[in-house]
């Protein structure tokens, strides 16, 4: 069974919410101020890169609210994750925080991935992939071109996986931004 819960609403404006039994007893407040609440479906259980919206509707003195799942982008799953770390003691463990950051370090691999290809884009290359893939070739041009492509791609892997391992684990300031974590790694330009 589950505890009921109330609201105190001003016409079709919702003044306070949630009020629950004990917010009642404690603060002396009479029943009859408050307006029922019903729940228009139950309450799902979030990914680690999602969040739950209660949208709200009064109709007839009664709040009606219904709950859903939004995407969260990587600049708020980023700044979720550096909240919890500035919150939580260094060995204080944290439950499914080792989740929700396999998906933002996920979610950040592909952000540097698609600045690496962007770079060689710039070179006429389709990918970093692309442009890596001739550093045999017997073009000079193309070789020299591939050897700086390779190089500016492992220094970028090497640097960002030795910050983001260190952030995970605590040795580091956890990134609040993308532009944190961009900061960190070489400029990616060739």
């Amino acid at each position: 069974m589950t505890e009921a819960v109330y609201a105190i609403l001003d016409g079709d404006r919702v003044v306070e919410y949630p009020v629950l039994p004990v917010h009642v007893l404690n603060r002396s407040l009479c029943y009859e101020v408050l307006s029922p609440v019903v729940f228009v479906n139950e309450m799902p259980s979030p990914a680690p890169d999602e969040t739950i919206v209660e949208d709200k509707a009064v109709l007839n003195g009664v709040l009606y609210i219904e709950h859903r799942l939004v995407k969260l982008d990587l600049r708020r799953r980023l700044a979720n994750i550096h909240h919890l770390m500035m919150t939580f003691e260094k060995n204080e463990p944290m439950m499914g925080l080792e989740l929700k950051m396999a998906g933002v370090r996920n979610a950040l691999e592909a952000h540097v991935q698609a600045q690496l290809d962007n770079a060689a884009k710039t070179n006429g290359y389709t990918s970093i992939n692309d442009a890596t893939s001739f550093v045999n070739s017997g073009v000079p041009q193309y070789k020299k071109e591939a050897k700086k492509a390779t190089l500016l791609r492992d220094s970028v892997w090497m640097a960002f996986y030795d910050y983001i391992e260190k952030a995970e684990a605590r040795q580091v300031r956890y990134p609040s931004s993308v532009e944190e974590v961009m900061k960190a790694l070489p400029i990616i330009h060739f």
